[in-house]
């Protein structure tokens, strides 16, 4: 699920016979003590956390939906798929935008597995056949070069670009987070866990804290570490 900061949210239909995603309304109920089971239904009784409905079903991929991401700021939703594209949508309206194949060649020969979605429109794609990180925006057009690329030297299982688009975060097999620059993609820090924290176990998911002070990475022993994130200033200082 791609969480948004309104009233909207993203959910995948991964088989691979539905190559679809759909958008559903959230309920205005802000209420943190219950939690659903289903987009209609509380596992504690309470209001639904999600409409009985989906506001928008997205169709367009040729194969099924492996990840998506949405900007509310920017009215954006994007879908990856084992067809080997990315495809942008309008989030309130769910009109399709446009299609981003990947770099390497689309027709399911290299699917988009992971995607992050960005300040400023910036679009990063991910693959696991090839290991390797696209940057480009949502303006992005057929024929286009990647604004950068990088091997990300393991296998990813999350990305989260930051709200202003300036730092990319990863995370996988390594066991560690890497903060990357979605400008070339260049290395800037890497967050290692504590050994108590499960030290290099793979992780498995990565969040960044609303107010982005914080960055949270699941493992696959079952902890989880957080991080302050580093700022864009404070990285390039360093790396500088």
């Amino acid at each position: 699920l791609a969480p948004s900061n309104l009233a909207w949210a993203l959910a995948i239909l991964r088989a691979l016979s539905f190559p679809l995603s759909a958008i559903w309304e959230k309920s205005a109920c802000r209420s943190s003590s219950f939690v659903s089971s289903s987009p209609s239904s509380s596992s504690r009784g309470g209001p639904p956390l999600l409409s009985e409905k989906p506001r928008h079903v997205l169709h367009g991929h040729d194969d099924g939906v492996l990840c998506v991401a949405a900007s509310a700021a920017l009215d954006t939703a994007l879908s990856g798929s084992a067809d080997g594209t990315a495809i942008v949508f309008s989030l309130k309206g769910g009109q399709y935008v446009r299609t981003i194949a990947h770099p390497a060649g689309g027709g399911g020969s290299t699917a988009v597995d992971l995607v992050a979605l960005g300040g400023a429109g910036v679009v990063v794609l991910y693959s696991l056949s090839d290991l390797t990180l696209h940057a480009t925006t949502i303006n992005h057009r057929a024929g286009d070069k990647p604004l950068a690329s990088a091997d990300a030297c393991e296998r990813l299982s999350a990305l989260v670009l930051s709200g202003g688009g300036d730092a990319l975060f990863t995370a996988g097999d390594s066991g560690a987070v890497a903060v990357r620059r979605p400008s070339d993609l260049g290395l800037m820090h890497r967050l290692l866990p504590s050994t108590m924290a499960g030290g290099n176990a793979p992780l498995r998911c990565l969040a960044l804290t609303p107010d982005e002070q914080f960055v949270a990475a699941g493992s696959s022993r079952g902890t989880i570490s957080v991080w302050g994130a580093p700022s864009s200033a404070i990285a390039r200082a360093a790396l500088d």
